[in-house]
């Protein structure tokens, strides 16, 4: 008897035989599954490195401005430095303060030297006033008393009056002279300027060769005086300003108290080599100016030289305010008109030289904020001088 008896039928080789099939199949299903994921797998792990490695490099940046950090607190010399960074800094501050307090102390002894200067030089010019007034006086009565020595005794008191009267007021010579060292600048200032003409001088003193003196008429201080002195040329100044003329002797120069022209009428003719006038020339009026200037023309030796310094009424702020700060001058002298009558009365060459520019034209002139006419017009020249030749033999 055949016993057919199925596997299946057997209770415990089903799951028995089910069990050994599943294992046998699961290393297959296995590594097809690992053939599918571990590509996956690859990638996921190359990404997980990839993302290891920037955390890495940010850890180490990390640490290298951790460190720099911790160095920038702990180094001594950052320390050191930064101190000393601070240091320089408090040091300029507390510099910048004690300059400007400096400054100030300097701004403010600069004012009371000023205030002590103006009120030294009220003091001078109060005193030279004074000196000048006491001058005057005393000339004034000398010469009253030595026209009373030469009055007949029959003169009446009217006349003697007369002659007194005409005598100059010493009120108005003392003004004029304080008047000048106000306005046209001091002794040191005008010996500066007239300095320029000394070449003139020279030349003309040597090319002449006559025995005369320079004269300058309207010496004033004397200073043109002093510069042809240490050059060793012989001078003479006139003038009828006595309260000015002391000055002038307290310096050792040759100056006599006369009127120019009267003065000039009484020399013999060509006798000199030069005639100067340092701004007089603007208090004569016309008709007496051409008898000045005649009179100096038949002084001078031939070949001699007349200098005339006078007011610039180009410039407009002398024609239109300078000039008139002087009660005593006549009116202002252009050099087209001084030119023609020097040259009516024979002199040749006559040349015209501008002198004493205004101290902003030149800044005018270079930045072109005015156009250059007005800035010459407003501050040209403020003085001229002719410098008239009388002809030779």
């Amino acid at each position: 008897m055949k016993l057919k008896i199925g596997v299946a039928r057997i209770p415990f080789f089903g799951p028995l035989i089910r069990r050994t099939y599943q294992m046998a199949t699961a290393p297959v299903a296995l590594a097809r599954a690992a053939r599918i994921e571990l590509p996956r797998l690859g990638h996921d792990m190359a990404d997980i490195a990839e993302r290891l490695t920037r955390v890495e490099y940010e850890i180490r940046d990390m640490r290298s401005v951790i460190e720099n950090e911790i160095r920038s607190v702990v180094d001594p010399r950052l320390i050191d430095q930064r101190f000393a960074e601070l240091q320089a800094r408090s040091d300029a501050s507390i510099q910048g303060t004690v300059g400007q307090t400096v400054q100030r102390l300097d701004m403010r002894m600069q004012g009371l030297e000023q205030r002590v200067a103006d009120v030294m030089d009220r003091g001078d010019h109060e005193w030279g006033a004074s000196r000048r007034s006491y001058t005057e006086l005393a000339h004034r009565l000398s010469l009253l008393l030595e026209d009373v020595r030469k009055l007949p005794a029959s003169t009446s008191r009217s006349d003697f009056r007369d002659k007194a009267e005409a005598t100059p007021d010493p009120l108005l010579t003392t003004f004029y002279a304080t008047f000048e060292d106000r306005f046209r600048g001091s002794r040191e200032d005008i010996r500066e300027r007239v300095s320029v003409f000394l070449p003139e001088a020279q030349e003309t003193v040597a090319a002449v060769g006559t025995n005369g003196p320079v004269v300058d008429l309207g010496c004033g201080r004397g200073e043109w005086l002093e510069v042809l002195s240490r050059a060793g040329i012989r001078c003479l100044g006139v003038d009828n300003n006595e309260a000015q003329l002391a000055s002038a002797r307290a310096h050792g120069l040759p100056v006599l108290n006369a009127d120019a022209l009267a003065w000039l009428k009484e020399q013999p003719p060509a006798s000199v080599p030069m005639i100067s006038a340092f701004h007089l020339i603007e208090h004569l009026p016309f008709a007496v100016l051409t008898q000045f200037a005649s009179e100096v023309m038949r002084v001078l030796a031939p070949g001699g030289l007349a200098l005339f310094e006078t007011p610039n009424p180009e410039s407009l702020l002398v024609g239109a305010f300078s000039f008139h700060l002087d009660p005593t001058h006549i009116k202002p002298l252009p050099p087209e008109l001084t030119t023609c009558l020097m040259e009516v009365i024979g002199f040749t060459p006559v040349k015209i030289r501008p002198l004493h520019p205004h101290p902003w034209r030149d800044r005018y002139l270079r930045d072109g904020s005015l156009p250059q006419d007005v800035a010459r017009m407003l501050f040209g020249p403020r003085d001229y001088a002719v410098l008239a030749r009388k002809p030779g033999v």
